[in-house]
């Protein structure tokens, strides 16, 4: 049987985290057809209707995981590329390049601002929720490589972005073995 996702029905008590126009939240609280509450913005317009999309797509990825365990340590990843991407490169996944998962790699070893994306961890419901607690070790970094790519290549079979986009599942400290779902 596939794993359909989590289900969440709690609804946050206050507003989340804005961080350049885009919440700082679990993506199963993003609502799929606005993810970001626009005010005037043209390029923060054009990135929501995009990242709509990504949300989406990235449903249909965590829909063919086999285990809850193996879809909420995807779905711990899926939020941590999917807010990169959005807040710090600016760009939905379809438009990363494979220079974009090399700074995404960095990032991973060093999430700057901390102020922004680390935090103490607490429920994925709490609007104090950070998708890192800190740095990630080497272990972490691969595991969460290991999963963008894997991603990345499920979005590239379903035609949603282009093969070159697919990161290199190789990094220097690489030692664990790609997740499997």
């Amino acid at each position: 049987m596939k794993y359909v996702g989590l289900q969440h029905t709690a609804s946050p008590a206050s507003s989340p985290f804005i961080y350049r126009g885009v919440p700082i939240r679990p993506i199963e609280f993003l609502d799929a057809k606005q993810p970001f509450s626009i005010t005037s913005s043209d390029s923060l317009t054009s990135l929501n209707e995009a990242a709509a999309q990504d949300i989406l797509a990235t449903r249909r990825f965590l829909a063919q995981c086999e285990s809850p365990g193996t879809a909420r340590a995807y779905e711990r990843e899926l939020d941590r590329i999917l807010l990169w991407a959005w807040a710090e490169a600016g760009k939905p996944l379809s438009a990363l390049t494979t220079g974009d998962f090399s700074d995404y790699a960095s990032f991973l070893a060093d999430p700057q601002p901390r102020s922004i994306w680390c935090g103490s961890k607490t429920r994925r419901e709490s609007v104090n929720w950070r998708p890192f607690e800190g740095a990630l070790q080497d272990k972490a970094r691969n595991t969460s490589v290991s999963v963008t790519t894997s991603l990345m290549r499920f979005l590239t079979e379903i035609g949603y972005v282009q093969h070159s986009t697919i990161p290199s599942s190789k990094q220097p400290a690489s030692t664990g073995h790609a997740p499997s779902h």
